[in-house]
């Protein structure tokens, strides 16, 4: 089982050798998180420099601190315990003194760890970029990111035909009008003409009687 395990990172080409980007990422890139997060809880003794390839200013703050301990151990367990209630009376004033130079040394130093870490992070991989480190390729804008641990894509579905259109309905010519029937003469009665008499007759009742 123990042989079976081992051998799944080998089945994989690209195991050893993991992409960001779709570009090799080379061995001695640097992480502007990794070295601020350094910087902050472990700057004091220039952990964070050492990260970067600074050893020099990465010395000196390992100097710093270990001088500073030493001081403060001088003061607090060594001069007590070596002089006598006498003399440690008389080199209290100095005792004090150095008490407070290894405080101060140890904060300084861890102040500086800590501004510097924040600057990294504030600046980001650009910023370590612009001073001359190696940072991880940022990836473009729609560029796919190899994972060699990731499953494969599902091919994609091919896409439904599109359904024809129904043909158009025929438009119904619309009915010409129906011509509007002439309207019907209406038919007058002639006129009957008056009863007269002629000029010559007279009327039996107004004719005057010849006697």
């Amino acid at each position: 089982m123990q042989d079976a395990n081992q051998s799944i990172p080998n089945q994989n080409p690209n195991y050893a050798q993991p992409n960001y980007g779709g570009q090799p990422i080379p061995q001695d890139v640097k992480s502007a998180t990794v070295a601020g997060l350094l910087g902050i809880f472990l700057g004091s003794i220039g952990v964070h420099n050492f990260y970067l390839g600074d050893k020099k200013k990465g010395l000196i703050h390992v100097g710093l601190a270990a001088g500073a301990l030493v001081i403060d151990i001088l003061a607090i367990a060594i001069l007590p315990n070596a002089l006598s209630w006498y003399a440690l009376l008389q080199m209290a004033w100095l005792i004090s003194i150095l008490k407070i130079i290894g405080s101060i040394g140890l904060a300084a130093s861890g102040i500086w760890g800590l501004v510097e870490g924040i600057q990294i992070l504030t600046q980001g991989d650009a910023g370590l970029a612009a001073r001359g480190y190696k940072v991880a390729p940022q990836p473009q804008m729609g560029a796919p990111i190899n994972n060699p641990y990731a499953a494969p894509a599902a091919p994609a579905q091919p896409a439904a035909p599109a359904q024809p259109a129904a043909p158009a309905q025929p438009t119904v010519p619309a009915e010409p009008a129906q011509p509007e029937a002439p309207a019907t003469p209406t038919e007058e009665a002639p006129a009957e003409p008056a009863n007269e008499a002629p000029a010559g007759e007279v009327s039996s009742e107004g004719a005057p009687e010849n006697n």
